[in-house]
């Protein structure tokens, strides 16, 4: 009877090792993603100056998937994107983690400071594509990531600053999110109050 009392406490607590380490893998999920999110990043941007073409960053507005697009012939086809096979382009982390929002704020090379009221208000605007220049310089960009799964409650805040090439990434949770946000609305109030 001992014996059987004892390989019950020993399955009960096993089952509660997996349960811990599901749990601790999905944790990370949002982490391991962001990480290969800021590598992705990279990486277009390499190529961006590699290939003397642009790179474009893409969301899907209903799946919030990443597509990896490029400009294949900029002298005779200015402006048409394909989606870009190179060696790193699948390996974008659509596995691990999903865009809730991507938003051009502030300058790049090609592009002046725009803030102040947001151009449009349908749903799609909160999936903005962002582009990397020949140059080395790319748009910049706040992109919000949520786990695949949508289980997590935390989101990881990616930083894109164009024309350095800065990547800052945070996870932050939602009252965190909330205060990242107001303090975005209140420098681009100020902002556009002085111009």
């Amino acid at each position: 009877m001992e014996l059987l009392a004892s390989l019950v406490i020993l399955t009960l607590l096993c089952g509660l090792v997996v349960v811990n380490f599901t749990s601790l893998g999905r944790g990370r999920q949002l982490e391991d993603g962001a990480l290969r999110f800021e590598t992705a990043l990279r990486m277009a941007r390499a190529t961006a100056a590699n290939c003397g073409r642009r790179v474009r960053f893409v969301f899907d507005p209903e799946t919030a998937l990443l597509e990896v697009m490029w400009e294949p012939e900029p002298l005779s086809a200015p402006n048409r994107f394909v989606p870009a096979r190179t060696a790193w382009s699948h390996q974008v982390p659509n596995s691990m983690v999903r865009a809730t929002r991507s938003r051009l704020t502030g300058p790049s090379a090609y592009r002046t400071l725009t803030l102040g009221p947001r151009r449009g208000g349908s749903e799609g605007d909160d999936l903005e594509a962002v582009t990397f220049y020949p140059d080395g310089s790319s748009d910049s960009a706040v992109i919000e990531l949520s786990d695949a799964d949508g289980e997590e409650t935390r989101r990881a805040v990616i930083e894109l600053t164009g024309i350095s090439g800065r990547i800052r990434t945070q996870i932050l949770t939602a009252d965190e999110l909330q205060e990242f946000y107001e303090r975005m609305e209140a420098i681009e109030a100020d902002v556009t109050a002085d111009g």
